[in-house]
């Protein structure tokens, strides 16, 4: 980021009549990985987080994320150019408001929900929001990457577990109920879903990026799609051709929308049509969100491989002089070598996170190459990794004691798997929300005065997204959690300057009992031993990790050589 761009970036909202912009860190498709060439946060702010947004104003600026990012933005914003805020404490709008009490302020169409546009105007009423054209900030960027879109894949009909024309009927049923004529689904991870296709638009989301449109009869148009064969197809360029196309003699047809994905510039473009919009939220979203039985069977059988990759790498990292050699960046790298022995892996989940030691402490830290720190010395080293497989998709975090660590770090760490063994043990009744179960898993910390700034769960996509709605084991968890869905379970602990601690496993939601759900650990990999304090245990907690690292040892003894399978029996002996 220079001085100079954002000077730039200046001069044109001046000559465009307007007093700021406000820039999110999203895309057409509202998810959370983009492609390089919608990266316009990173460009213009240097910060990368997976989350957040810009405001700039004539003499201010400022860069907003929440509790994971707050270190980070500390290290890779100017300064002197961007205030970094917490975005829980302070929302980018509610600053804005505060800095100016009235004017224009220039937005993307593409990036901006209808609900997010609406929950902007209600926070700053004098305040009037202009939708850009899409080339105010391409124009600026002159080494953009180019727009590219890979050709779809299918993944085995036996791995969804459930035809696409079952889950286009639901679209259908739903326009009938309401006397629609259409559904437009904006969520790039339900069309995806809905037809069983998938793509490679992405790095490490195989999504193949694109809106469908759903009539009655079960017909769909892809927008935004090249030329993905069974379905009728229109760029982004061709939308009042095809807002032409579906007009029918009785006038504008009727189209149902989730105004939580509908981004404003579609909806401008809708409105201009004269179509006659409902909004409403989109039910596949929660379909998705179940697991039928294929789709937990796959995940079961991705966990197995994942698992052995997981134990061959661990077994390399405590035990092979080689590692000293190495750095953070070099650990994305040997796990993509150990998972890539399987010939069903796809590609990693997301973007590894390995921090040693202090880097460890930025909860979403991402090494580079050359200013990333060598793994050469003592300490503790933070891995949050996953992959997708070509029938399910994982997400692991394991932190290891490299030599030798602090007494303050194997407390911190044994607290943080007594809260993860907490919380894996509950069993709590249907109607729990993500709040409830999330301060069951801090309590063991919230004993010591130790916490942590990120939710404890997410969901999980199945092949799809590593975070998936609607819900979420966290503060802001209001959508009660329901049996089969896949979450995350990752309390954490970090000490600035010195160390972090987080312990995930992915699980799903069971029936325990009637009235009551629990859940089942997915992930299989043991955690290290060297971390672990066992007096700061309740005998509950002891019970349950001993369990765990029978079940570990029990699934994955067979898929391992004579060297690893003695590596894993000692790992996961009685505590």
């Amino acid at each position: 980021m220079s001085a100079q761009l954002l000077s730039q970036i200046r001069d044109s909202l001046s000559d465009a009549g307007l007093d700021g912009l406000y820039l999110g860190r999203s895309d057409k498709f509202q998810g959370e990985e983009v492609r390089p060439c919608d990266e316009y946060l990173a460009w213009l702010t240097g910060f990368t987080g997976s989350a957040g947004a810009a405001v700039v104003l004539s003499e201010q600026a400022a860069v907003f994320s929440d509790g994971r990012y707050i270190l980070q933005m500390a290290n890779q914003l100017d300064s002197a150019l961007f205030d970094a805020v917490d975005i829980i404490e302070t929302s980018p709008i509610s600053w804005l408001a505060g800095k100016l009490p009235s004017g224009k302020i220039g937005y993307d169409g593409w990036q901006v929900t209808k609900t997010a546009y609406d929950r902007m105007v209600a926070t700053a009423p004098n305040i009037e929001f202009v939708a850009l054209e899409p080339e105010f900030l391409s124009c600026h960027w002159q080494d953009r990457p180019a727009e590219t879109q890979a050709p779809i894949w299918r993944p085995d009909p036996k791995i969804c577990g459930q035809d696409s024309s079952e889950k286009l009927q639901q679209i259908a049923d739903e326009l009938a109920s309401k006397q629609a004529d259409f559904a437009l689904v904006t969520s790039a991870e339900t069309v995806n879903w809905m037809l069983n296709i998938r793509g490679r638009d992405l790095e490490h989301t195989p999504f193949h990026l694109c809106y469908a449109l759903v009539s009655t009869s079960g017909e769909v148009t892809l927008i935004g799609s090249d030329s993905a064969a069974g379905y009728h197809n229109f760029g982004f360029d061709q939308l009042d051709r095809l807002l032409a196309s579906i007009s029918n003699s009785n006038g504008a047809p009727a189209i149902l929308a989730d105004p939580d994905s509908l981004c404003m510039t579609l909806y401008s473009a809708l409105m201009a049509a004269g179509i006659q919009l409902t909004f409403r939220e989109e039910p596949l979203i929660y379909a998705k969100a179940i697991k039928n039985r294929a789709e937990l069977q796959g995940f079961e059988q991705a966990h197995i491989k994942d698992g052995v990759a997981m134990v061959r790498f661990s077994h390399w990292l405590k035990t092979d002089e080689a590692r000293r050699q190495m750095t953070e960046a070099d650990i994305a790298s040997q796990l993509v070598s150990f998972r890539g022995q399987d010939a069903e892996y796809i590609c990693d989940s997301f973007a590894t996170i390995a921090g040693f030691n202090a880097n460890g402490a930025i909860v979403h830290y991402r090494a580079e190459k050359g200013a990333d720190a060598p793994l050469s010395g003592d300490g503790v080293l933070l891995v949050d990794s996953g992959a997708h497989y070509q029938m399910g998709t994982t997400d692991i975090t394991r932190t290891f004691a490299l030599g030798s660590v602090s007494a303050d770090a194997v407390k911190a760490a044994s607290l943080v798997l007594a809260a993860h063994a907490e919380l894996a043990r509950c069993i709590f009744p249907e109607g729990t929300n993500g709040v409830q179960l999330d301060a069951i898993a801090r309590q063991p910390l919230w004993q010591y005065g130790f916490d942590y700034g990120h939710g404890t769960g997410h969901g999980v996509g199945h092949i799809l997204g590593v975070h998936e709605g609607p819900a979420s084991i966290s503060k802001r968890g209001t959508k009660p959690i329901k049996a089969g869905y896949i979450l995350s379970n990752e309390p954490g602990y970090y000490k600035a300057g010195s160390f972090g601690i987080r312990q995930e496993n992915l699980v799903k939601i069971v029936q325990a009992k009637t009235g009551y759900l629990g859940m089942e650990s997915l992930t299989l990999c043991p955690f290290d031993r060297d971390l672990i304090d066992i007096s700061l245990f309740t005998d509950d907690q002891r019970d349950w990790l001993n369990s765990y690292h029978r079940r570990v040892y029990e699934v994955l003894a067979p898929y391992l050589d004579d060297t690893l399978r003695q590596w894993l029996s000692e790992q996961t002996a009685s505590l």
